[in-house]
């Protein structure tokens, strides 16, 4: 079950959600989730407020919640039929830092039983795939815990 659900991650974490411009698509309910970002470089009211709005022109974009200097991170609440992890990143990224640092969005995984058997081979040669899209951080091996730093789309 753990091998096919992370292959079902990626693809809802990188790639770009469908637009509705196809033929008459089967009707796809909506899937909404709430995914906690961290960003770096956040240093007043002034760069959560110019964060926050980029995250409102993403479509399906409903809440950004606990994002201040103090949290390094922000929960998010999207559509991912609509909007990809990707493209959440990307408006985060692409604010206009107050302070001259860019604001640099992340993800924290953690994979249980990354380290049992040959999971570790198989995990690594999806991130391996995704390589074009994201950089992974490595953490901890025994406890499964990675990064994953989002290169800017294209």
């Amino acid at each position: 079950m753990k091998t096919l659900l992370l292959p079902v991650l990626f693809a809802a974490l990188l790639l770009p959600a469908r637009g509705a411009d196809k033929a008459k698509p089967a009707e796809v309910k909506p899937n909404p989730v709430t995914a906690t970002f961290y960003i770096t470089d956040v240093k007043c009211s002034g760069c959560v407020s110019a964060i926050e709005e980029s995250l409102k022109r993403v479509p399906s974009v409903t809440k950004v919640e606990d994002l201040s200097e103090a949290s390094g991170h922000a929960k998010i609440s999207f559509d991912t039929h609509v909007a990809s992890y990707h493209q959440i990143a990307q408006a985060v990224a692409g604010t206009s830092p107050l302070h001259g640092e860019p604001y640099v969005p992340s993800l924290k995984l953690q994979i249980p039983d990354y380290a049992k058997g040959d999971n570790a081979a198989k995990i690594d040669a999806i991130f391996a795939k995704q390589k074009d899209y994201v950089t992974v951080e490595c953490r901890n091996k025994e406890k499964g815990l990675f990064v994953l730093h989002f290169k800017p789309l294209t």
